[in-house]
């Protein structure tokens, strides 16, 4: 049956007639696999030319990045050279590249790096790379072959500088493990760590110094936030298992004969396969469970201040630090922070999840960031009552430490388990919130500002003319506010009253209570602020990294082995991800400006609470007690619209 074109009268047979197609001559085609093609393994690579790395070196050129890694190596060399003729790749070349490379989104492979210099860059950027002279073979393999082995001998050498973890490329079992880490030099150790934090640091630097002058003007509030995230190590053979806690080193064949397990790993630690809170409960438990074999990446980067208000500036990584799991977190946190303090003296708050808190050593941790001058913002973790963070943790004088801060003794009991009650259930969180809210009238108050020790003198809540409880063992001051204050019940008095209820003041070190203490009270505006805003802050860029770098967090696509290896790639990628940041923000920016210059109103963006949360009695999600005020916890229905007449 014939179609016909109604509009051009064009008749079509039912059937696509392909008879006339089997005559053409293919030979007569032009060659699709040109040289360019054949080298780059069927991709078809445009070649970079030298504006695509001029900037890139300028600010490179600018940083002390450069000249700092110069110093280090004269220092490890004690100024003597190696002797024959120096490096065709030194570290502005072999960073320029690397930068490149991680502008494509290829995977960050030394074959990768080789393939460009062989083949991708044009005359002009060989020259900005210092390597126009050097000869090139006609043999594209042999080409690629020898920048292989410059590329890999110039990543060597900077990372050389900071490797903390030195140690051959082979199969270690169990003791060899900790024979290598009996052999390191703790000291070496130490300084390397700190090397690689300040080469860190410095590389997030010059990525925030790449910003237009006005936009680095932009009052930041200081408020940063950190996690961690798990890259997994290159190599997964000889999957370790663990049973009652413990590793298990052996493996029996299928012969009945038992062989030791092998890893090429030794830094990396364990981590269940299954990511659920079931796999680490099992890991504890009679039940063997498989592991693998991950590195820890925490990321320190801005947060902004208000929930819901639009930011000022692109949150950007400032600095990140790699590890095994829950080994030396904390430490390695506070190594990058203290570069990141001499840069930015306007950090003075950082949120973190239980593991950067609670989690790590006063000594390691939280006395570091209180000589910096940076306070501390966490939640708490419930469990057994001898597992909770919640409730009375010890005191000083006569008072109750409970949640980071101090209280009289006095204080309802019901009061000081406020949070403790709500973790086991036996409040709902509006109760919580309406105690903790009376029970700050019971807080003691500072009578001064910390002196440079962090100590400060605190008083009795009923004492002085600022006083918000009576108490019978305090007589009233005659300037106290008549405002109706909680009275202080007789029975709940001590029997012994100690200082805090007998002196006009105490001095309170900053040890005492440190681990629990935070910037803001808990639960209150600020601080639910601070951490609703850092956490779905820093959450979000783990989730954009994981996306926009795949080739970083897939080990196939990183097969540099070691954890300084590591720290170097994840540094490159989370500074090229500042760079997009920065462009993204910008052109959100530029699409306003010229949206008001053709007059067009921008319309005020409203926030939008969707109708199951906003109808409903209770509470679903442990996000909700960030959102306390945006959720009407009710099943009435709103009001209907009005009739039109």
């Amino acid at each position: 049956m014939m179609q016909v074109n109604t509009s051009t009268g064009e008749v079509f047979d039912d059937e696509f007639d392909d008879d006339e197609w089997t005559d053409v001559d293919v030979d007569s085609f032009p060659n699709f696999f040109t040289p360019a093609r054949i080298v780059n393994e069927g991709n078809d690579i445009r070649r970079f030319r030298a504006e695509d790395m001029e900037l890139m070196a300028v600010h490179l050129e600018r940083s002390p990045i450069l000249p700092m890694l110069d110093y280090w190596r004269r220092m490890d060399t004690l100024d003597k050279h190696a002797g024959g003729r120096p490096p065709t790749l030194g570290d502005r070349e072999i960073l320029l590249l690397c930068f490149l490379l991680r502008s494509t989104g290829n995977g960050f492979l030394i074959q990768e790096l080789a393939k460009t210099v062989a083949h991708n860059l044009d005359d002009s950027a060989r020259e900005l790379l210092g390597i126009s002279s050097v000869r090139r073979h006609d043999d594209a393999s042999v080409e690629e072959a020898r920048w292989y082995f410059r590329c890999r001998r110039a990543l060597v050498r900077l990372l050389k500088l900071m490797d903390s973890h030195p140690g051959k490329r082979l199969m270690y079992t169990q003791q060899d493990r900790r024979d290598l880490e009996a052999q390191r030099d703790p000291d070496d150790q130490e300084m390397r760590k700190e090397r690689a934090a300040k080469f860190n640091a410095e590389v997030m630097q010059m990525t925030f110094n790449m910003q237009p002058r006005w936009l680095r003007r932009i009052k930041w509030k200081g408020v940063a936030t950190v996690d961690q995230t798990a890259l997994h190590a290159v190599s997964q053979s000889r999957r370790r298992k663990m049973k009652n806690g413990k590793e298990i080193v052996v493996t029996r064949k299928a012969d009945g004969s038992l062989v030791e397990r092998y890893v090429l790993e030794p830094d990396a630690g364990l981590y269940p396969r299954k990511d659920s809170n079931v796999a680490r409960e099992h890991a504890a438990e009679s039940e063997a469970i498989e592991l693998d074999q991950v590195f820890a990446l925490s990321i320190t980067m801005m947060s902004q201040a208000e929930p819901g208000e639009e930011n000022k500036h692109p949150n950007l990584v400032l600095a990140s630090s790699v590890s095994a799991p829950n080994k030396e977190v904390g430490a390695q946190v506070v190594r990058g922070i203290k570069h990141v303090k001499a840069n930015n003296s306007d950090l003075d708050v950082i949120v973190g999840d239980g593991a950067y808190a609670t989690g790590q050593s006063v000594e390691n941790y939280h006395e570091p960031l209180r000589q910096l001058g940076i306070g501390v913002l966490t939640d708490y973790h419930g469990g057994g009552d001898d597992r909770t963070q919640f409730g009375q943790k010890g005191g000083h004088a006569g008072s109750i430490l409970t949640e980071g801060e101090f209280f009289c003794c006095a204080t309802p009991k019901n009061l000081i388990n406020a949070a403790l009650d709500h973790s086991q259930g036996r409040i709902d969180e509006e109760t919580m919130l309406a105690r903790l809210d009376e029970r700050r009238q019971y807080r003691l108050r500072a009578k001064e500002k910390p002196a440079a020790d962090g100590s400060v003198p605190m008083m009795c809540p009923a004492f002085g003319p600022q006083a918000t409880v009576e108490c019978p063992l305090r007589t009233i001051h005659p300037k106290s506010s008549k405002k109706l204050k909680p009275v202080i019940e007789d029975a709940n008095l001590p029997i012994a009253p100690e200082k805090i209820c007998t002196q006009g003041s105490v001095k309170f070190d900053a040890s005492i209570g440190q681990k629990y203490r935070q910037k803001y009270p808990y639960r209150s505006a600020e601080w639910a602020k601070a951490m609703k805003v850092g956490r779905n802050t820093v959450e979000s860029l783990n989730a954009d990294f994981k996306s926009k770098s795949g080739s970083i967090v897939d080990p196939r696509m990183r097969r540099m082995r070691g954890l300084t290896a590591l720290y170097f790639m994840t540094t490159i990628a989370l500074a090229h991800l500042n760079i997009q940041r920065i462009a993204k923000f910008l052109k959100t920016h530029l699409a306003k400006e010229n949206a008001l210059g053709r007059g067009t109103k921008l319309a005020n963006k409203k926030k939008t609470v969707r109708a199951r949360d906003r109808l409903r009695k209770t509470g679903y999600k442990s996000a909700d007690r960030y959102r306390k005020g945006e959720v009407d916890y009710s099943f009435d229905p709103p009001p209907p619209p009005p009739l039109r007449t």
